[in-house]
């Protein structure tokens, strides 16, 4: 088994471009002490702000307490970076996140909220919603979708035994309001 016992690291790049666009900078330090590791990677990643923070304990199975702040992230630069021109999508990303735990057992909460956004051509004025994750449960709380006066919400959960995504108990439910099929681009057409 591999043991780190010290990471410090600290890194940065300015004027990162893609076929001649600006993606923006980054910056990333790491400091040990003791056996804690602390990290804080920044950017401004295609004109967003992105901050993450955390501590992981050098020590069997990596203790981690890790937060991550995304604001105004444009989806279409992140698809054009990784190269999924398959994914028709565009709009503002923000989003907030929590990692605990260790690797066997870790624990995350993220809250994301997507405004003016495009999916394959269809207008969404804000899709907002919560995924928790453990080991043994995914689970998406009031997932908003909002588009004019139509709004549908969606909540669900993937039950699970731990480490095997194979196996496991999907449920969803969805509510919505008076959502006017003659709005959505799809019927339309």
């Amino acid at each position: 088994e591999l043991l780190l016992t010290s990471v410090n690291a600290n890194a940065s790049a300015h004027g990162l471009q893609l076929e001649g666009k600006n993606l923006g900078d980054l910056t990333a330090t790491a400091q040990t002490t003791g056996s804690n590791v602390a990290y804080n990677v920044n950017s401004d990643f295609a004109g967003s702000s992105i901050k993450v923070t955390g501590q992981t304990r050098l020590e069997h199975d990596y203790p981690t307490t890790a937060s991550a702040s995304i604001t105004n992230l444009p989806i279409e630069q992140v698809l054009a970076v990784a190269d999924r021109k398959d994914i028709a999508a565009k709009g503002n990303l923000s989003a907030n996140a929590q990692v605990s735990g260790t690797l066997e057992d870790p624990h995350a909460t993220v809250d994301l909220d997507l405004t003016k956004a495009v999916i394959e051509q269809e207008p969404l004025d804000r899709v907002q919603g919560r995924i928790a994750y453990d080991s043994q449960s995914v689970k998406l709380t009031n997932l908003e979708v909002v588009e004019g006066p139509s709004q549908v919400t969606v909540t669900g959960s993937f039950d699970h035994p731990k480490g095997d995504f194979q196996q496991g108990r999907v449920q969803f439910r969805v509510a919505s309001n008076e959502v006017q099929l003659g709005r959505l681009h799809v019927v339309q057409q």
